[in-house]
């Protein structure tokens, strides 16, 4: 386990797979994926309009289509002061002062990472904590995944729908 603190708070993060009880799992995968295809700040959604331009001279019009439901949950997510990376890294949380954190509901997770950063949790901490677990996890992952090749053929079907 990965312990951080603040000012009043002793959080004790998840850092393996192998320790990460199962439903967290889908949570987690969630905001990381969610944080892939739309970035966590302005400067991601920048770069989505520029795949949109190259997408459009190409004429690629799946890629156009996805690029701006991209920008618009982006967009919707600066609104709503809401950074699917920080959401990832809270699911982690295994307990606040020794209290166990399992209330992954969105309104909860939200209202622990400002409760979390209103006591000192600093976006570098949090950043290099979840780097340094994040790290972690694909080593302990290798034996849950199937062969590259699995994954491939599971990706094409996946985009195919």
């Amino acid at each position: 386990m990965k312990v951080i603190t603040t000012s009043n708070y002793k959080i004790e993060l998840y850092d393996s797979i192998h320790n990460l009880p199962a439903w967290r799992d889908v949570k987690i995968d969630y905001y990381l994926l969610e944080d892939t295809g739309l970035g966590t700040n302005i400067e991601a959604i920048g770069s989505l309009f520029s795949s949109i331009v190259s997408a459009a001279r190409s004429g690629n019009a799946k890629d156009v289509e996805t690029a701006v439901y991209n920008i618009m949950s982006g967009i919707y997510s600066q609104i709503q002061e809401y950074r699917p990376d920080f959401m990832a890294w809270a699911c982690m949380i295994k307990s606040i002062n020794g209290e166990p954190f399992e209330d992954l509901s969105w309104d909860n997770v939200k209202k622990t990472i400002k409760m979390l950063s209103d006591d000192g949790l600093t976006i570098g901490e949090l950043d290099e904590t979840f780097e340094e677990i994040k790290k972690k996890f694909p080593e302990s992952w290798t034996s849950f995944f199937r062969s590259g090749q699995d994954q491939e053929e599971e990706i094409d079907l996946f985009d195919s729908i």
